[in-house]
């Protein structure tokens, strides 16, 4: 059995795109389904197949199938509403002269440095740093990862059960 130049030719160049395309969704990958994956594989080998009669559709046709289903598919629709989204500007670390230079304040609770003082001290983390310190002095420990252990279960334990008076 042969086949003309021409022909071969074909089929070499056919051969190249399907292949090209199975390079393409292996690279996607990790990024679309194993459900699509199947899809588009089985459509591939239904290419492959139709080839052999003549009646294959052209390798644009396959591929734009294949773009469609991997735009369909989640992840590429996060990634497109991340592009969407602002850039936040990337924030330089300050040392402790240059926040005190800018006007920053010492909190009296925490001893953080911070540029609004009224807002800060009604933050957990204030409120938080105030009450180990204070843990620590009362009781003469410099490690009171116990207390406070107890601490937030004995607040655990008011918030289920409705005891203000000890979660306050």
């Amino acid at each position: 059995m042969s086949i003309t130049q021409t022909e071969q030719d074909k089929s070499i160049e056919f051969m190249q795109k399907l292949n090209n395309l199975m390079d393409f969704v292996e690279d996607m990958l990790p990024f679309i389904n194993e459900q699509q994956y199947l899809n588009v594989c089985n459509d591939l080998k239904s290419l492959h197949n139709l080839q052999h009669f003549g009646d294959a559709p052209e390798p644009i046709v396959v591929f734009q199938e294949i773009v469609t289903e991997i735009r369909r598919s989640e992840v590429f629709r996060v990634h497109e509403r991340r592009l969407k989204m602002k850039v936040k500007d990337k924030q330089t670390q300050l040392t402790d002269a240059e926040k005190l230079k800018k006007g920053w304040k010492s909190c009296f609770k925490c001893d953080r440095l911070v540029l609004n003082l009224t807002e800060h001290q009604y933050t957990d983390v204030c409120k938080r740093a105030h009450e180990s310190k204070k843990l620590s002095l009362n009781s003469k420990q410099l490690d009171t990862t116990d207390l406070s252990v107890f601490i937030h279960k004995l607040r655990a334990w008011a918030i289920k059960w409705g005891k203000r008076k000890f979660y306050a």
